[in-house]
């Protein structure tokens, strides 16, 4: 939900692409009206925190034609792999938690527990 939401936030910044905004695999053309939007497909792949399971959405946005990957992993090893994924794809990507986590570690002064939301973590400590 954290990159659906960006998503549709930042798209109300380009000239009425919102409205047109899809989600899941639903196209929306450009035809409907005079502004310069692209057809716009947006795929979701919710729980996707293993390596291989971003490899494979990599591939397949490789696949695609003029891709945009926007992804929030915890993990930071995931995150960096997947970066790097992307760049060998030649993939324009935005990783959006790694400069948040970046800035919050160097406020706080220690870094971010790394496991996504909804992850059992009871056993970690949180500083209060």
């Amino acid at each position: 939900a954290t990159a659906k939401s960006v998503i549709e936030k930042s798209l109300k910044q380009f000239n009425g692409c919102d409205e047109r905004f899809a989600v899941k695999t639903k196209t929306v053309t450009g035809d409907e009206d005079d502004d310069d939007c692209e057809v716009l497909q947006t795929k979701l792949f919710p729980f996707c925190r293993e390596e291989q399971d971003v490899a494979d959405v990599i591939k397949k946005a490789a696949s695609e034609q003029n891709a945009l990957v926007v992804f929030t992993l915890a993990n930071p090893s995931v995150r960096e792999k997947a970066s790097r994924m992307c760049e060998l794809e030649g993939l324009v990507y935005l990783d959006l938690l790694g400069p948040t986590f970046s800035t919050m570690s160097t406020f706080f002064k220690r870094q971010p527990i790394g496991l996504p939301e909804g992850t059992d973590n009871q056993e970690i400590r949180r500083p209060r």
